[in-house]
């Protein structure tokens, strides 16, 4: 029966029939012995026999179905132990029994093989209960990784899924700690700003307090922190451009191409680029009495969204300016957007002020925005 369960043979009916033998075997035994029916050992050791002749066919059926070496194993302990069996009973037969067929002369002095050929069997079992224990160990094994490994894995999603939500509630707080800022700058320095600008004489200081109320209302509708196309940002741009010097009575030479492609700014580059413009013309207008024309003139060239806007109110050459905060805030914005800036004398008075970003692939610094 261990010799099939081992080899994953099913044979239920065979099962129940070495069951009924084995359970015959005691009371045979017992009446053999009583009545000195020897002839009966005979008999049922020849069954014996023959179950050990069914577990080879089994046994070597076993091989050709999985090409195993245990099932060759228990074939070849099998075979020695039905030679002892026969050679047992035909022993027995001679000496015990009297089933004198001129065999006796030969069985006279020999003895019981069966004893030390069934222990063959034995030993097939302890191999085979040795290897399933060791292929269980390695299951066991390989389980425990397996589960320390999903663990590991459940431990790290929730450790990622805390710092999501983290980041969601910080998100929110911080959002609606904004919109609260938002309305107070609206409802106090917003209305302020307004009063001031019509309360104020100097035309220098009415485009100032304007410069601040535009920058006021671009916080507090959110312009700032939102990206999206290039082209849109564009148009915003010159509209703005356009009333800031229609009131400061300056003509305005706006120069873009119409479509400069698909480009997505992203919420830094929009932003960035939408002050330095703004920083730029706003101190064309502040520090230049003689000043009647700006030229702006944006181009792609590749990667690269080049800006050079020009002005006829220099009064001396770049390299006598005083670098204030305007033109260091502009280096600055400039290298954030992994861009470059420089300032350029022109014919007469004209000055240029050029800066170039590129559009995809370059790396900004968020970390120095402002």
């Amino acid at each position: 029966l261990f010799v099939l369960r081992s080899m994953k043979v099913g044979r239920p009916r065979a099962e129940r029939l070495a069951f009924l033998y084995l359970g015959l075997g005691v009371p045979i035994y017992f009446y053999a012995s009583f009545y000195s029916a020897f002839d009966i050992n005979i008999y049922f050791h020849l069954g014996s026999i023959l179950i050990g002749v069914y577990s080879f066919y089994l046994s070597f059926k076993a091989y050709r179905r999985t090409a195993d070496l245990l099932p060759v194993f228990y074939c070849f302990a099998i075979i020695l132990v039905v030679i002892a069996g026969l050679h047992d009973v035909l022993m027995q037969a001679a000496v015990n029994n009297g089933w004198n067929f001129g065999l006796l002369p030969g069985f006279e002095n020999h003895f019981n093989f069966t004893h030390f050929a069934a222990p063959l069997i034995f030993v097939m079992i302890a191999i085979n209960l040795m290897k399933r224990f060791v292929l269980s160990m390695n299951a066991a094994d390989e389980t425990n990784e397996q589960l320390e490994l999903r663990v590991a894995q459940a431990r790290d999603e929730l450790a990622a899924n805390y710092k999501a939500m983290e980041t969601v509630l910080k998100a929110q707080s911080a959002q609606t700690e904004r919109e609260r800022i938002y309305r107070d700058l609206h409802d106090d320095v917003g209305s302020k700003l307004l009063s001031l600008f019509y309360r104020l004489d100097r035309e220098a200081d009415s485009l100032l307090a304007k410069s601040a109320l535009e920058d006021l209302r671009d916080i507090v509708s959110h312009k700032s922190l939102e990206g999206g196309p290039l082209n849109e940002a564009l148009q915003q741009w010159h509209a703005e451009a356009e009333d800031r010097v229609r009131d400061a009575g300056i003509r305005l030479d706006w120069r873009c191409e119409s479509d400069l492609g698909d480009f997505e700014l992203t919420e830094m580059q929009r932003t960035q680029l939408r002050r330095m413009l703004r920083e730029v013309i706003s101190n064309a207008l502040l520090h230049s009495n003689q000043l009647t024309e700006i030229r702006a003139t944006i181009e792609r060239v590749g990667g690269q969204l080049h800006f050079n806007i020009d002005n006829n109110g220099s009064h001396s050459p770049v390299s006598e300016w005083q670098v204030g905060r305007g033109i260091s805030n502009l280096r600055v914005r400039a290298r954030n957007l992994a861009g470059s800036f420089e300032l350029v004398d022109l014919t007469g008075d004209w000055v240029r002020v050029s800066w170039s970003v590129p559009l995809d692939g370059g790396q900004p610094d968020s970390s120095r925005s402002d």
